[in-house]
């Protein structure tokens, strides 16, 4: 009787943890920037605002569906405001007139720019939940540690290391983040879109606000902006070796 029930114990056991890894298996990066990108390929709407004065009848043209464009090189939605009242709509008192119509596009515009940025959001916000054990995962292949006190870096094949290299890091007023990253976008040619367009070659995006890697002036203590810089061997190498999601590592 107690070999039968330690024979059950142990095939339940088993199952837990089976069914754990599994679970642990289903836990995927999420890139932020694809998540905008996909939340750009839907329709936006927007709540009618009282103040602008819209009749029953402009109601129901405000509120039709919009028009899918996919006659472009990017699919694209046609709203109502997007189009010129007819002279039937007119004369009907169907028509928006033009300052209604700016004033929906506004809040389309405003609508999606929020819906964009809550995307990304909810996508960091995944990452950091499921970060430890996303790092238990992915540390089993290609992953960079960046160390800040040491002003290193090590590129990572599970434990075994591929290559050491420099790095010059932000500077305390412009500290680089600790954490656990991915690379979210690869650019070759890059270009600050906060500092005067500066070129930022074999740019690697670790955040949303611009923090990355890419190569520049690497000096032997931290004198960047936030980003981390590389030589050009080393900016170049990362760049051809590494991929969107590859885990990134900044460390004291």
């Amino acid at each position: 009787m107690s070999l039968r029930i330690f024979a059950l114990f142990t095939l339940v056991c088993l199952f837990c943890l089976t069914t754990g890894e599994a679970s642990v298996g289903e836990i995927r990066y999420r890139n932020p920037y694809a998540a905008m990108a996909e939340r750009y390929s839907r329709p936006v709407e927007i709540s009618i605002n009282p103040s602008w004065k819209l009749t029953e009848k402009q109601l129901n043209t405000a509120i039709q569906p919009p028009i899918r464009d996919e006659s472009g090189p990017r699919l694209r939605f046609i709203y109502p405001e997007d189009i010129e009242p007819s002279e039937i709509q007119v004369t009907n008192g169907y028509a928006l007139t033009k300052h209604q119509r700016q004033q929906m596009r506004l809040a389309r515009r405003q609508a999606l720019q929020k819906a964009v940025w809550q995307a990304s959001i909810e996508a960091e916000k995944y990452n950091r939940t499921h970060s430890s054990t996303l790092e238990l995962m992915e540390k089993q292949g290609l992953h960079l540690v960046i160390s800040l006190s040491k002003q290193q870096g090590r590129c990572m094949q599970g434990n075994k290391e591929v290559r050491t290299f420099r790095v010059c890091s932000g500077k305390a007023s412009t500290p680089t983040p600790k954490g656990h990253f991915h690379v979210m976008e690869k650019h070759k040619d890059h270009r600050s879109n906060l500092y005067n367009n500066a070129p930022m070659p074999f740019f690697m995006r670790l955040t949303t606000d611009g923090v990355g890697l890419h190569q520049g002036n690497v000096r032997s203590w931290p004198a960047s902006h936030g980003c981390v810089r590389l030589t050009y061997a080393d900016a170049r190498f990362l760049f051809e070796c590494c991929e969107v999601g590859t885990p990134v590592f900044v460390i004291d």
